[in-house]
């Protein structure tokens, strides 16, 4: 279900950004690479140099969006990606992203350094199986979310609409611990392409707007959040749903950026299950259930872009006797502000040092 609420967003925010009346291009990239070994464990997966073939659809940034001004004008589009990973354990794995591209220069320039920062989901068709694909111990389920930061330089129009580009990529895929096992697989590709645009129009991008920042006694905003996911924690335990709850402290320091702090709650019935198995099997020589809940405190950061907004955390959990995972935490989230309302809505990711531990879809309400 997360998944296709996921896609389902994807298609929104696509439809909101696309809708404007600007110019189109396209580019097409191919990448030669590696697989990153970020475990000991992964060795067998990392033994052929992958490739990597994408195809964009890219839309060109108007003049007049509040936020694309603050960040020089970025364009926005959608990928569809397709890497071989030259293994037969790892197989290839296909999907569509969404993405932003932005410049570092001024954006009347033809030569320009960009980075383009992607999300969405992806097929693999050789995921992990008891029976049949038992060693591939970074994809675990047929779906995966792709995630991929690309640096490169563009030099479009060469000649009739024709440019080129050229840089790195790094692209990462994992279930977010959908299924387990889930180390995910990571890759860096060394990229060349070329870019075509049909349209003739060329727009005049004006200078960056600058913004005052806020009054700094503007005072405290105490807001809560609910979270429902589904996770495994432990091979063959099968998919749990998991619950959090947060309560948090909200001080702006500009008009589109807000520190916060606060206290989690965690509930996870995959974690639940695993306690119990520990305690019938006998694994790790426990003689109790352990209590499998968990209680943090964060402090976090949260960027406006109009109506959305990226939220950035990081905890330490005070309460976790299971100590499933590292003391400290991390969670990223990107939320929709319904205008007028005390009401958003959102997507949140929780992983510890790089390793996913679920996706949920949040529900907040602004107390005051």
């Amino acid at each position: 279900m997360l998944r296709y609420s996921f896609l389902i967003f994807m298609g929104w925010v696509s439809f909101t950004v696309f809708a404007q009346e600007t110019p189109a291009y396209w580019q097409l990239n191919m990448g030669y690479g590696s697989a990153i070994k970020h475990r000991e464990s992964m060795g067998h997966l990392v033994t052929e140099h992958p490739y990597l073939f994408q195809l964009s659809w890219t839309k060109t940034s108007d003049t007049t969006t509040v936020w694309k001004k603050r960040f020089n004008y970025p364009d926005v589009g959608v990928t569809l990606s397709h890497e071989r990973f030259r293994n037969e354990t790892l197989g290839n794995v296909t999907g569509l992203s969404y993405f932003t591209n932005y410049y570092f220069f001024n954006r009347n320039n033809r030569n320009q350094l960009t980075a383009e920062l992607g999300f969405g989901m992806s097929y693999t068709d050789s995921p992990f199986d008891f029976e049949t694909n038992n060693q591939n111990n970074a994809m675990s389920s047929g779906f995966v979310y792709n995630q991929y930061l690309k640096l490169n330089y563009r030099y479009p129009r060469i000649y009739q609409g024709v440019g080129i580009q050229t840089g790195i990529t790094f692209i990462h895929f994992s279930n977010a611990s959908f299924k387990s096992p889930n180390n995910g697989i990571n890759s860096v590709f060394l990229n060349v392409g070329l870019n075509f645009n049909p349209s003739t129009q060329k727009i005049i991008y004006p200078n960056k707007t600058n913004y005052e920042i806020v009054n700094p006694i503007k005072p405290l905003s105490l807001s809560m959040k609910l979270g429902f996911g589904i996770h495994e924690v432990y091979p063959g335990l099968g998919t749990k749903p998991v619950y959090t709850y947060s309560t948090l402290l909200s001080k702006p320091i500009s008009n589109y950026s807000h520190l916060q702090a606060g206290i989690d709650f965690f509930a996870s019935m995959a974690a639940k299950e695993y306690a119990t198995f520990q305690y019938v099997a006998g694994y790790n020589q426990v003689d109790e259930i352990v209590d499998y809940k968990q209680i943090g405190v964060m402090v976090g950061f949260e960027h406006y872009f109009e109506k959305l907004s990226l939220e950035t955390q990081i905890g330490y959990y005070l309460y976790d006797p299971l100590h499933l995972n590292r003391t400290f935490y991390e969670r990223l989230s990107v939320k929709y502000h319904f205008a007028d309302h005390p009401f958003s809505v959102g997507l949140g990711l929780k992983i510890h040092n790089f390793k996913a531990d679920f996706t949920t879809l949040d529900f907040h309400y602004k107390l005051f």
